[in-house]
């Protein structure tokens, strides 16, 4: 009978413990479920420059010295571009790099 009274005592702790559960954060379920946002281009909302902005593109994809020898790329593929850019009125590497194609500013991984 000794074993008895300290499991019903485990049993009556455990059963009060659940009954209060932890307070938790109010979550919007949507927001759980929503896309991640898409990155914004580092020149959204700058006022262009006339000067040309300095950059050198080394490589897209597999194509070395792409200025010269145009890559070619299969649409829905990823596009891997290597280079750099840098502000030649500061005169310091740039902060950021976007790839305008079309008109339309895409952002980019930079600073790897």
């Amino acid at each position: 009978m000794k074993a008895a009274l300290p499991l019903a005592v485990l049993l009556m702790v455990f059963a009060v413990a659940c009954d209060k559960p932890k307070p938790r954060p109010a979550a919007d379920a949507r927001a759980a479920h929503a896309p991640p946002a898409a990155p914004q281009p580092m020149s959204a909302g700058l006022v262009p420059r006339p000067e040309m902005p300095g950059f050198s593109l080394d490589r897209i994809n597999a194509a070395q010295d792409p200025v010269n020898v145009p890559a070619t790329i299969r649409s829905g593929t990823v596009v891997e571009v290597s280079g750099f850019g840098f502000d030649p009125v500061a005169k310091a590497a740039g902060k950021g790099v976007d790839i305008v194609i079309d008109g339309v500013a895409y952002p980019t991984d930079y600073g790897h």
